[in-house]
Formats: structure tokens, C-alpha cells, sequence
């Protein structure tokens, strides 16, 4: 789970309606509702088909994330199902969990903004839509406020990914049964970067570079955005087929959101709160990448500073550099694709290519934007610019 961005420009007014608590759904309400529209509306309430399985595909500090659906569809010949992916952040509790205290109301609708701009960008061709586009930022489906109970279908999940990963989070199971969570359904985009072994070629991982570099600018251009925290596992890729039927070709996501403070159309997270981000070792290039941010923005994170894009262009040549090359890690929360050497992995690159990934990542560090960086010289042949 991200967090870090900032957005300087918003052009979608939000507010939140209030309800009395008494009228927002349980959280299992919540889940049968993602389940009917995943069926396409054929469920009833009432019916007795068994929901999509949920898998917890991941967590943060601040909550957990699973995966609704995408076995096998009933009724469609074996088909896979649809999925998405639901974000359950605790909110407005009194009790501290995971450590500190749980994000407010206020926190989430920063991120709200964030994920509604972000997936915005996506809808090329609609009325109102931004001039700029990009199909580069997760999609989001919907965004509610739910009370618990914590679902029990979600606590078994959760169980069992702590047997097989074991867990830093403390169990949902401990969160009191009137606590309030915010939830956001996503698309699913896949696998992140730090675990997809599944890259066959050179032009393969450079287009995911160009990938995620044509995004930022993208959403640089239109809403002045900056990640500030795209380690590869928010870096998610999913195979593409073309409608020439041609192989080989990547599609590479951003997974960006989580802010601390909004007002008006700026929304920011304040690093400093955080200091232990800028304390991690010295030379792991994840701690080295947000301390050149904060030196790049002079430990000011209201300002606007899109170099700091550039910094994470940089940080991920160098950790695709380390993975398919000799072997390696992606820094403090790259752990297990790190632990796989490159003979175990689809593409091993040569010593020209490593050099010229990390001949890259001097130039992205130096460069003010990514609407400049697209154009360097290692996404040659990649990119085409129409007028």
C-alpha cells in the first residue's frame, strides 16, 4: 500500500454525505454488495450461492488488502470470474492498532480525492474528461464507510495468510465490533513488480519503465502529481494480450495513493511525521531514495516538486537491475522477489544491459520531470509521439 503522494490540482469536487452510524452497512453488508455486482446482479440478498472467494493479497500499516473473486465463475462454463481488489483501513477508533493510532475520516478522504483524479485519468472520451490520459493508475470502483463487525469470511482469510507469511499486523480479529472501516474496491492489476519473475525480455522490462514513467507524466501534466513512494511492490504488471494477436507485450500499473492532509485541491503527505523512512541504511537504495526526496524538497512536502518522479524511475532501474542481473534485493520492502537470483527468473540480463540501466537511473536522477524523461534514449524504439 502506498503512501506519500501529493497532488497539487483537482479538478472533481468531493464531499462526504453524513450519516447517522446506525444507517451505514456492517461490513459483511458491504461484502454481499461487491459480490451481487460481481455476479452482475443476479444474486438476490437472499440467495444461497456462495460468495467469491477472498484471499488477503497484501497489508500496510495502516489496514488490509483482499481479493474478491476470480476463481472459477459459476454458471459460465468454468470461466474466471471477475475480481477486485478491496482496500479495509480501521478509522476514528479511540484504540491504537498496528502500533499507533488508526487513520480519521479526514485522512481518507484525502486519499479518496487521490484515488477518484488518479482513476479519472483513465476515462478517455467521457463527458468532462481530462484532455490527459492515461490507463496507468489502478481503476477504482467505489469508495464507502462500513461499521464492524470485521467480516468472519475476512478474519479466516487473514488467518490464513499469517500461517503461510506470517503477518506484522495485528489480527483483525482484536478491532472492536462497532469500530468503522473506510473501503475502497479497485480493479485488480495484478502482481507487483517485486514478485513478478515473469519478464521474458529486455524490451519487456524497459517498457514497464516507460510504462510507469509515462503515468507520472501523464498525471504530472494534469493534476501535478507525485507518487513519492513507487517501490516496486506498488509497481503492479498483468500480461497483455494485443488485439493483433502479437506476444510479448507488458502492461505495467501504478498502485499510488494515501495522503495525510488536504486543503482545497492540494492534498500532501508530511514525511516528517514519519522519520524513521529517512533512517534506514545508507546505501539500500529505498532509504537513499527518500532521503534525496527530502533533500530535493527541502523538507517542504506542500511543494511541488516532480523531480521527486524522476528519483523513483531511478530507484526502480536500479532494483530491475539487481533482480534480473546477478541476484539481489529492492531494498526494505522488496524482501521476496529479492531473494531469487536471476538464473531462476525468465530474463537474465547482460553486463551491457545492467550498465545501461544504471547508466539510466544517473540521468533520471538529474532530470527535473517525467514528461522529460520519456524521451531518453534507453525507450528508444518503444515510444511513438503522435501529433
Amino acid at each position: 500500500m502506498g503512501w506519500g503522494s501529493a497532488l497539487h490540482r483537482s479538478k472533481l469536487p468531493y464531499s462526504y454525505p453524513h450519516l447517522p452510524l446506525e444507517a451505514l452497512p456492517s461490513m459483511d453488508d458491504l461484502i454481499g454488495q461487491l459480490a451481487q455486482q460481481l455476479a452482475g446482479g443476479q444474486l438476490e440478498p437472499s440467495a444461497t450461492a456462495k460468495r467469491p472467494v477472498v484471499v488477503k493479497v497484501g497489508e500496510g500499516s495502516y489496514g488490509e488488502a483482499w481479493r474478491l473473486g476470480g476463481g472459477k465463475a459459476a454458471g459460465q462454463g468454468g470461466a474466471a470470474a471477475p475480481a477486485v481488489v478491496i482496500k479495509v483501513v480501521p478509522i476514528d477508533g479511540k484504540e491504537d492498532f498496528n502500533g499507533g493510532p488508526q487513520k480519521t475520516a479526514a485522512d481518507m478522504q484525502s486519499e479518496t480525492l487521490m484515488c477518484r483524479e488518479l482513476s479519472a485519468l483513465g476515462a478517455a472520451g467521457a463527458p468532462g474528461a481530462s484532455e490527459h490520459f492515461t490507463s496507468g493508475f489502478v481503476r477504482t470502483h467505489a469508495v464507502a464507510v462500513c461499521r464492524g463487525p470485521y467480516s468472519s469470511d475476512l478474519v479466516k482469510a487473514w488467518e490464513k495468510w499469517d500461517a503461510e507469511h506470517g503477518s506484522e499486523n495485528e489480527p483483525v480479529s482484536e478491532l472492536p465490533p462497532d469500530q468503522l472501516y473506510w473501503c475502497i474496491a479497485m480493479e485488480d492489476s495484478g502482481t507487483d513488480l517485486e514478485k513478478y519473475d515473469k519478464l521474458e525480455s529486455w524490451d519487456q522490462l524497459r517498457s514497464v519503465l516507460l510504462q510507469v514513467a509515462v503515468s507520472l507524466a501523464v498525471s504530472e501534466a494534469a493534476l501535478a502529481f507525485e507518487h513519492r513512494d513507487l517501490h516496486w511492490g506498488n509497481v503492479l504488471i498483468r500480461p497483455h494480450a494485443p488485439p493483433d494477436g502479437s506476444a510479448g507485450c507488458m502492461t505495467s500499473r501504478l498502485r499510488g495513493h494515501t495522503l495525510k492532509a488536504a486543503d482545497g485541491t492540494l492534498a500532501f503527505c508530511d514525511l516528517e511525521a514519519d522519520p524513521a523512512v529517512f533512517e534506514g541504511t545508507r546505501g539500500d537504495v529505498q532509504f537513499d531514495t527518500y532521503r534525496w526526496m527530502r533533500s530535493a524538497v527541502e523538507r517542504d512536502w506542500s511543494a511541488s516538486c516532480p523531480e521527486t518522479n524522476c528519483l523513483w524511475l531511478g530507484y526502480l532501474a536500479e532494483v530491475l537491475a539487481t533482480k534480473f542481473g546477478a541476484g539481489g534485493g529492492g531494498g526494505s520492502k522488496a524482501g521476496a522477489g529479492g531473494k531469487k537470483g536471476a538464473a531462476a527468473l525468465g530474463l537474465k540480463l547482460s553486463v551491457a544491459q545492467k550498465r545501461e540501466l544504471r547508466e539510466f537511473r544517473k540521468r533520471a536522477v538529474a532530470c527535473s520531470s517525467c514528461g522529460d524523461l520519456i524521451l531518453d534514449t534507453l525507450f528508444g524504439g518503444l515510444l511513438q509521439l503522435e501529433q
